[in-house]
């Protein structure tokens, strides 16, 4: 993702970039037009460890063991939108009426390892553990 914030390209040396040209690719449609916006313009760089593929595939392997072992939800995608919105990773949206309700938050990759480590993935095994009644650990073991 691209912010503007202020830091001059040149001084990326200094973070340790070493490339004689950098080029920036927008992640989305938004950072495309935050893009647009900056171009002339000093802007910087917000650098974030991206999320282990492994651990993104285990989490949906943990899901899928899950789902199988229970019938109180009827696809995996809703047991991982509940599983989402039990552990806090969601939004509050209101209706017309002014009644609100949760929206489990998107698990793109725009978070960190950390982030999804944090507040997804091990938030999530610890509500199945409780939940549904299995063993610390035994999801992880496949």
């Amino acid at each position: 993702m691209i912010f503007c914030t202020g830091i001059k390209v040149s001084d990326l040396a200094s973070k340790g970039v070493t490339a004689q040209t950098v080029v920036f690719v927008p992640a989305d449609s938004d950072a495309e037009e935050k893009m647009r916006k900056c171009e002339g313009k000093t802007f910087g760089v917000d650098y974030r460890r991206g999320r282990s593929l492994p651990q993104h595939r285990l989490f949906f392997v943990a899901l899928r063991k899950v789902f199988e072992n229970q019938n109180q939800f009827r696809s995996e995608d809703d047991l991982r939108e509940a599983t989402l919105i039990e552990i806090g990773f969601c939004e509050l949206r209101e209706r017309f009426n002014g009644e609100r309700y949760k929206v489990a938050r998107s698990m793109d990759f725009r978070l960190s390892q950390d982030e999804f480590q944090e507040k997804v993935f091990d938030p999530a095994v610890r509500a199945w553990e409780d939940h549904f009644g299995y063993q610390p650990g035994e999801l992880l073991n496949a």
